[in-house]
């Protein structure tokens, strides 16, 4: 009758359990790895990320959120302490509510709001929310202040060259590189005697040159 636990027998199995407490650290090394690769990101990446539980908890806010608003995890522990703080003006606050109420019903949602910060600075936000079949709700928060910034002095500085455009008291066109007439203006309208819409991106200039 064979013994199975011969001396050659036990080092084999006290070899292979070796074997599996290596394999197991590896796996645990790998795991703990891409853990703290998650909390690095969650920690440093320039975005506000926060989790909300169905009934208005806010279950995790990260360093980026705070750095982006002021505001912690205590001093916002839900939606019902979230919603004051960042909406000061009850007109604009119910206004943000409903839109937020609304888009509960989509997966994936992209809004730009306004917030007031803890140190009462207003900060233009873009917020990008996505609604887990748990009820949860992942937000991530970006500042777009010094985009809006941008897009409001491009407008305006657009405005200006309209007004000077349509009151300069001459007759002006600007046409693209193939001739066509690209915009015309109030005076170059009257002189013409064609509007707006008969010229721009329809006809050339070279239709209104007298032949040699």
């Amino acid at each position: 009758m064979t013994n199975d636990h011969t001396p050659s027998e036990m080092r084999k199995q006290i070899h292979m359990l070796e074997r599996q407490v290596d394999r197991f650290e590896q796996e645990n090394a790998a795991l703990q790895a891409r853990q703290d690769i998650l909390v690095s990101l969650n920690d440093n990446i320039a975005l506000g990320i926060t989790v909300w539980v169905q009934d208005g908890t806010l279950l995790h806010a990260n360093r980026g959120f705070t750095d982006l608003t002021g505001y912690t995890q205590e001093d916002i522990p839900d939606l019902e302490s979230w919603f004051p703080a960042a909406y000061p003006d009850p007109d604009y606050r119910a206004e943000v509510m409903a839109d937020w109420t609304d888009s509960g019903q989509e997966p994936q949602v992209t809004r730009e709001f306004r917030i007031n910060c803890r140190d009462g600075q207003p900060k233009d936000i873009e917020f990008r929310g996505a609604f887990l079949p748990d009820g949860k709700a992942i937000v991530t928060l970006a500042d777009i202040t010094k985009r809006k910034h941008t897009e409001e002095a491009l407008k305006s500085s657009e405005e200006r060259y309209r007004t000077v455009w349509e009151n300069t008291g001459a007759a002006g066109l600007i046409m693209q590189s193939d001739t066509t007439i690209a915009k015309v203006n109030s005076e170059y309208e009257k002189l013409s005697r064609m509007s707006k819409h008969e010229r721009e991106g329809k006809m050339s200039w070279t239709e209104f040159v007298l032949p040699d």
